[in-house]
């Protein structure tokens, strides 16, 4: 789950994809860039594409899985790298059974939802999937550009 490898230049792009913090963002949350190129929560009726997931601290390499709970934040002017995977925990019993490997969208204010986005304007972008019934997996390589709803 959540292997892969980067080489080259390609790796060196990832690795160093560090962005300022405009405001407090909640750890597990997903983030996109404003228009300063700062971090703000992405949200698909904006919309901002998700880049990266909020977590605390940096990971040894790219493409590594980070685990953990949702309950820290990332303070505003802070950095923190465009990490693209993350294992969220959640009560136990949130996901049924039935919805294990369904996939995850965008949603409000940096939140993922399992409905996927068809108000007009809004970003539909696949981030993730339920990986048990009390957690999820954030994926941001499975859709990388999502699409605007028409």
């Amino acid at each position: 789950m959540a292997n892969t490898g980067q080489y080259g230049l390609d790796a060196l792009a990832h690795i160093r994809l560090n962005v300022k913090a405009a405001v407090d963002l909640p750890e597990g949350s997903l983030f996109g860039l404003d228009a300063n190129g700062e971090a703000i929560l992405a949200d698909a009726g904006t919309p901002v594409r998700a880049i990266g997931v909020v977590v605390d601290g940096s990971l040894a390499k790219w493409g590594a899985e980070k685990v953990f709970n949702n309950a820290s934040v990332k303070t505003a002017g802070d950095y923190l790298d465009a990490n693209k995977y993350a294992q969220v925990e959640a009560v136990l019993g949130t996901y049924s059974y039935a919805q294990i490997g369904v996939k995850l969208y965008l949603g409000a204010g940096g939140a993922f939802t399992l409905t996927e986005n068809s108000t007009s304007t809004e970003l539909n972008q696949v981030v993730g999937y339920v990986a048990t019934r009390s957690t999820v997996v954030l994926d941001l390589t499975i859709d990388t550009e999502g699409a605007i709803v028409a």
